[in-house]
């Protein structure tokens, strides 16, 4: 869950320097889509620690991703994906994003949440320590 949350804020991150709003900006998108989807902001910062890959988040956090990414403008109010807004390490060059933009699902938070994982998949593993 941990890994899910960092890798979901990192791409909110790594998103908004693209777009440059502040830091500032982003714990307001955060403080808001918290009280909008009903769930603890302690809850999103603070994950439970779990050894191995992380579990699904729960529909709430699928919700809030889908909040905080809209609000930065990542994803547009349909749910599509601006792949414009999106700035991705230079080290990402095999990313296609056209893989993860054809993704649907009845559920817009799941949707989020895949195309998410489709994104989190392609990006350049860290080197082990």
């Amino acid at each position: 869950m941990k890994r899910f949350i960092v890798s979901i804020l990192l791409i909110g991150i790594i998103a908004m320097v693209h777009a440059k709003p502040s830091m500032e900006k982003l714990d307001q998108y955060r403080e808001a889509c918290a009280q909008e989807v009903g769930i603890s902001l302690e809850s999103v910062t603070h994950p439970p620690l779990s050894s191995g890959p992380p579990p699904e988040p729960s529909k709430d956090m699928k919700c809030f991703m889908r909040c905080v990414l809209t609000k930065a403008g990542i994803f547009d109010s349909n749910g599509a994906l601006q792949t414009s807004k999106l700035h991705l390490p230079e080290d990402a060059t095999n990313v296609d994003l056209s893989k993860c933009t054809s993704i649907t699902d009845s559920d817009p938070c799941q949707q989020t949440y895949l195309i998410e994982v489709c994104i989190r998949q392609q990006l350049p593993k860290p080197p082990s320590k």
